[in-house]
């Protein structure tokens, strides 16, 4: 059973400034269809949430520290967004785990449908 939002495919803002995670994470949601727009530091963070809205922000918890609190303090967020939460060694052996769990070549993206981070995904 899928959870599709009312608008598909959904919005989502990626907040990482990590470059191992966020191709890994742009790869999963590029796969599956989704729209994804990428913030690696807080004045793009609240440009995007001022101009767009969004069905589920993805924020690398190793994200600096100010901007993080001061992320937080934004009043820019909607009461009803998702927000999902790694950090990149988390990331990084749930892929990893994954892709020897499909046995599939790493450049067939299929592979990430195997990792609890797709299964976290409000519209999977």
């Amino acid at each position: 059973m899928e959870k599709r939002t009312s608008n598909w495919p959904p919005h989502i803002l990626l907040i990482d400034d990590n470059p191992s995670t966020t191709v890994l994470v742009l790869r999963l949601f590029r796969y599956l269809g989704y729209g994804v727009m990428h913030a690696d530091k807080a004045e793009e963070i609240v440009t995007f949430i001022q101009k767009e809205q969004f069905d589920l922000i993805a924020i690398n918890l190793a994200f600096s520290c100010l901007e993080k609190y001061w992320l937080h303090r934004t009043q820019y967020f909607r009461e009803n967004i998702s927000i999902i939460y790694y950090t990149p060694n988390i990331l990084i052996n749930d892929f990893t785990h994954a892709a020897k769990q499909a046995g599939r070549d790493i450049r067939d993206d299929s592979w990430m449908l195997y990792s609890e981070f797709f299964h976290f995904l409000p519209f999977t």
